[in-house]
Formats: C-alpha cells, sequence, structure tokens
C-alpha cells in the first residue's frame, strides 16, 4: 500500500484532487481517503514543510509515499518530473541541513515510464536532482510535478497524466538495478535518459558536488529504501576535483561505480 499526498497550499495538488476522487476514493478520516491499495492524503502545510506523515504511514502500513507538486522554473520549461528530497548543504526549502529523505527509486522509475508513455504533447519528461524538503521522515518519499509555470499547473490535460501515471505506476512490479547519480545539470540530462532502464535514487549535481562528504554519499545510498547497487558519474557533469573525490569516497565505502 502507498499514499499519495496533497496540498491545499499547492495548485497542482488542488487540481489533481477532483481528479482522484472521481476515481472512487472514499473518505476514510479527516483528509483521509482510500481506494484499494493506495491511500489519499489532503493536508494543510506546504507541500516543502508536511508534518506527521510517518504516523498516517504507520497506521496505514504504507511502502511508501508519492508527493503532487507544482514545478517552477525561471527557464520555464513544460515539465513532468519525478526527483527525491534532500538538502546536501544548507536547508533553504524545507527540512533538515546535510539530511536526505528516504526514498523508493523503483517507484518513482515506475512513475517516469508511464509518464514518458503518455506525455500530452510537447512536455519534457525528466528526472530532477535530489533538493528541498521534507527530509526527517522515514517513510520513503519522492515527488511528481508539473512545471514550470500557472499555465502548466491549470493545465488539467497534463495534471491527468500525472495522476494516472501515479496510480498506474503504482500497479507495475517489475523491479530495476538501482543507481545513484552525481554530477550534470538539476535535470540529469545523463541520467534521465537511462531512467526507463536504470532506476536512479538521489542524484547530486554539480552545482552541489562540493557540498559532499563520505558522510553524504553514505546517505544517499542508505537511504533508499530498495538498495544501491551502483553509482553512474557524469565524466563532463564534474569539475575534476570533484570528480576524483567522488570516485575515492565511493572507493572507499566499497560501492562500485560507472562514468558516462
Amino acid at each position: 500500500m502507498y499514499g499519495v499526498v496533497v496540498s491545499k497550499k499547492d495548485p497542482v495538488g488542488m487540481n489533481a484532487l477532483p481528479i482522484l476522487l472521481d476515481k472512487g476514493f472514499k473518505k476514510e478520516g479527516e483528509g483521509i481517503f482510500k481506494k484499494n491499495d493506495v491511500l489519499l492524503i489532503e493536508r494543510e502545510e506546504d507541500v516543502l514543510y508536511l508534518k506527521n506523515l510517518d504516523d498516517i504511514a504507520t497506521v496505514y502500513n504504507l511502502d511508501y509515499l508519492v508527493i503532487i507538486s507544482r514545478h517552477s522554473s525561471t527557464k520555464q520549461m513544460k515539465t513532468l518530473s519525478v526527483h527525491p528530497t534532500g538538502n546536501f548543504g544548507e536547508a533553504k526549502y524545507g527540512g533538515n541541513s546535510k539530511e536526505l529523505s528516504y526514498t523508493f527509486a523503483n517507484g518513482m522509475q515506475r512513475v517516469f515510464i508511464e509518464l514518458m508513455n503518455n506525455n500530452p504533447g510537447d512536455y519534457s519528461v525528466t528526472l530532477e536532482a535530489t533538493h528541498h524538503g521534507p527530509t526527517q521522515y522515514k517513510t520513503p518519499m519522492f515527488f511528481a510535478e508539473v512545471g514550470s509555470t500557472e499555465k502548466e499547473w491549470n493545465d488539467m490535460e497534463a495534471v491527468e497524466v500525472l495522476v494516472n501515471a501515479i496510480l498506474e505506476g503504482g500497479k507495475r512490479k517489475k523491479k530495476s538495478g538501482v543507481a545513484i547519480g552525481f554530477g550534470g545539470g538539476h535535470y540529469g540530462p545523463k541520467f534521465t535518459p537511462l531512467e526507463e532502464t536504470i532506476a536512479f535514487g538521489h542524484i547530486c549535481p554539480k552545482y552541489n558536488a562540493d557540498k559532499l562528504d563520505e558522510e553524504m554519499i553514505e546517505q544517499m545510498m542508505m537511504k533508499v529504501s530498495d538498495g544501491v547497487d551502483f553509482a553512474m558519474i557524469d565524466e563532463k557533469g564534474l569539475k575534476g576535483q570533484q570528480r576524483t573525490q567522488v570516485k575515492g569516497w565511493l572507493e572507499k565505502i566499497g560501492i562500485e561505480y560507472q562514468i558516462i
């Protein structure tokens, strides 16, 4: 069983809510709805500052959570995206500093594949690097988003595609090998094309690589609920010193890595 979370402060979540309810979710309690093995959770607080999720996950024995959210970008790209949460450095947008959330790489991949198969036109379907909160929960989670402007947030076709991807992805059982990624830009240009065959967990982009240390890399490995099989390094997506340090830490920890 897994949970889908929407926030009253998030336009994509509020556009997704009636679509979800029309699919037959029945009220279980205040802000809680259920259909078969899916729990729908409606919250008052913003998605970056969600509260008490572990309590709900424990009561309903949830394996993971999918947070529906808007995506914002100065580039104003039309995107459907998925990503884990976490802060490699200071916590500016929720969660705790130097803390990553638990995530579920195969669950994220399954939603990604459904988005790829049902892209509503000219949206870019992409991974995003690990960023922002929440970080404090033991229940694995990831975000599924529509971006990047108000126009896309209110594109009901795109929102419905996102909802369907979450629900259909939740039915998939096939498991892929799991990787963590290092380097490149925010949208993982080397990793996104591989996501249909490799399930990525946490990704540290170039702009956060200077914040890495051995402890953070251990978090990237330990906080993927389905385990990490290997690491992937975007060779040209890191500075030389960053690349050398990452390789050294991975070798010390004892995880295999591939250079792409």
